[in-house]
């Protein structure tokens, strides 16, 4: 058996017919009628339109036939697709091609054998139209041209089959279209109108096919309407418009309109065919988007700070008026100039030294400046603060270069700072001089409580008050040494100031200090009443809280809390407050005076009185950063 061979254009012919979109549909009368005649003429018992496949040839009617399909490489009308021509196969059992095939050595028992191609206009083979006998025979010449007549007929029905597919698909895009797709005839009416036509202007297919097509024209139109139809009649080309329509409900639309005639068989224009799209928020959009960019020009060009946009070499592309003002070029000689030329400061190491350069490689961010020195026309520089923005306009990195002259800045800056100087050392001189009074006065204190010798009652009330002007000096000397006077180091002050007790005292040598001090820092104005305070509750234990030289511990405690609380705490284990004792009530002067220095803190404070120690807590809320 010789298989059937594969035509060079088998990709073509195969694609060819799966256009047809034939392959395994039902039984249709017009082919079957075909077959049914062509069986008669040929007095033949089984007559076929086949169809030939990738792998099989499929038979879109049989006559006198059950099986719907064969495989391709047994198959006769194979043979016929590979020669493209007519064949005739009198004895099948005496041809070397079908001999042994199994169509002839079994079911359907093929003897005789016609099969005519079924040509596309471009020469591609389908299939066939065959007869088939079961013995051998021959046909006649009559029955062989009626034969190759019906086949035409096929591949007519064939054709017509193809071109309803591409009217049922073309008629699906137009329907599903979002675009408005009107057809209508010379004399304006309307012949088809589709779904797209019906959302764009309200109007149903039943309302408008038959009818004018003026009606979705304004009057004030009319004339552009009867000059399409000119250029249409005359054949003249006619591009793509822009125009007003009318809606249904009277609304005023937008609409890019394309016309292009219709012709008839004879090539005759009957009529055109129109595709039109509303285009009204489109315009909408385009005119608020350019008056947003109108916009836009106008701040950038009449900003007071110089604009430049740059390439990513670093080249001017548009600079503003302030720009031309700031560097005294024009517009015209700044575009095109390289902005390295306007500053004279170097880049980082390693890089371009220009905007761009440093915004790319993340030296200079949007929003953010950094000061250079830029240059004039004439060569004087000054200085400014630049911050760059990027962008990626189609693909492309752009970069925007805000400046600002800082030259006057820069002048207050350097005032400002030769002032603060100026102030700092007159106060650091002021606080230098409180403390040397007051240590004057101490020592005037000192003088008179020699004169009134050391067992004299009266000594005691002036011993407290140089205590207290001591404890006033101390911290005049923290100030003289520190920069920020709302941060006085406190641990260091408190440690200078318990000793300075201490060693002023007689007793000490019996009294042990326990201190827990945060490493924390006051302003002046609470460093002042906390360290006096601290002088009367420390200077009260040493004096009363251990008599006759009784040993004991003065424990002292200063805390950072939470949300910016101070505790400040002392307390002892000596002999305790008397029974009854209220701070208020207090006749001592020292107890009154730390009750009025709680009242100046903003403060509260806690006592635990009794005969086992006691216990003064203060807690106050800072007025600063409290972060040594």
């Amino acid at each position: 058996m010789k298989r059937p061979g594969m035509p060079a254009n088998e990709t073509a012919r195969l694609h060819a017919l799966e256009s047809y979109g034939v392959l395994d549909t039902p039984a249709e009368s017009c082919f079957d009628d075909l077959t049914a005649i062509a069986a008669y003429i040929a007095k033949v018992p089984i007559a076929l339109v086949s169809l030939v496949d990738d792998d099989r040839q499929w038979f879109k009617s049989r006559y006198g036939l059950d099986a719907p399909q064969a495989p391709r490489d047994v198959s006769f009308c194979g043979h016929v697709v590979t020669s493209g021509e007519l064949i005739v196969v009198p004895d099948a059992a005496r041809d070397e091609r079908f001999f042994d095939n199994p169509l002839v050595t079994g079911e359907p028992w093929v003897g005789f054998y016609v099969g005519v191609p079924l040509k596309t206009s471009d020469g591609l083979v389908l299939g066939t139209l065959c007869a088939i006998d079961h013995r051998p025979r021959q046909i006649e010449d009559v029955a062989l041209v009626m034969i190759e007549r019906l086949a035409r007929q096929v591949m007519d029905q064939l054709e017509l089959r193809r071109k309803g597919l591409i009217a049922a698909r073309y008629q699906a895009i137009v329907e599903s279209s979002d675009d408005a797709i009107i057809a209508k005839d010379l004399a304006g009416v309307v012949v088809s109108w589709n779904g797209g036509a019906e959302r764009t202007f309200g109007y149903s297919p039943n309302e408008m096919i038959g009818g004018p097509i003026m009606r979705i024209v304004p009057e004030d139109r009319w004339d552009e309407e009867r000059y399409i139809v000119s250029r249409i009649i005359s054949g003249a080309p006619i591009q793509q418009f822009e125009t007003v329509r009318q809606t249904k409900r009277g609304d005023l639309i937008d609409v890019s309109v394309t016309v292009s005639p219709i012709r008839d068989a004879a090539g005759v224009i009957v009529g055109a065919s129109k595709v039109a799209r509303d285009i009204t928020a489109h315009r909408r959009q385009s005119a608020a988007l350019a008056r947003s960019e109108a916009r836009l020009q106008a701040i950038v060009r009449t900003a007071a700070d110089p604009i430049l946009t740059l390439d990513e070499q670093g080249i001017v592309e548009t600079a503003n008026e302030a720009a031309e003002r700031m560097f005294g070029f024009s517009m015209a000689e700044l575009v095109g100039r390289n902005v390295k030329t306007l500053s004279t400061s170097p880049g980082p190491a390693g890089r371009d030294g220009h905007p761009a350069a440093e915004a790319r490689n993340g030296q200079t961010k949007a929003g953010l400046g950094r000061e250079v020195e830029a240059k004039r026309r004439d060569g004087t520089t000054f200085p400014v603060e630049l911050s760059v923005g990027e962008m990626i306009i189609d693909g492309q990195r752009r970069y925007t270069a805000i400046l600002r002259d800082i030259s006057e800045r820069k002048r207050s800056e350097s005032r400002l700072a030769g002032s603060l100087r100026e102030k700092e050392a007159l106060l650091q001189e002021v606080h230098h001089r409180v403390k040397n009074n007051l240590q004057l006065v101490a020592s005037l204190i000192n003088i008179q409580i020699r004169k009134l010798g050391g067992g004299n009652s009266d000594v005691q009330p002036l011993l407290d008050c140089k205590g207290r002007v001591e404890t006033i000096a101390l911290i005049h000397e923290q100030l003289y040494q520190v920069n920020d006077y709302g941060k006085i180091p406190f641990r260091g002050y408190v440690s200078t100031l318990v000793n300075r007790i201490m060693s002023a005292t007689t007793t000490q040598a019996s009294i042990a200090l326990d201190l827990a001090i945060d490493d924390i820092t006051l302003g002046v104005e609470q460093a002042l009443p906390c360290g006096i305070l601290l002088n009367e509750l420390v200077t009260n234990a040493v004096k009363h809280g251990f008599p006759g030289g009784r040993r004991g511990t003065i424990s002292i405690r200063i805390a950072a809390l939470a949300e910016g609380d101070i505790e400040l705490c002392v307390s002892d284990d000596g002999v305790g407050l008397p029974p009854g004792f209220a701070l208020g009530r207090s006749q001592s002067l020292g107890l009154q005076v730390v009750a009025t220095l709680v009242a100046q803190l903003d403060g509260r404070v806690d006592v635990s009185a009794g005969t086992g120690g006691a216990s003064f807590r203060v807690v106050f809320k800072s007025k600063g950063d409290i972060r040594a």
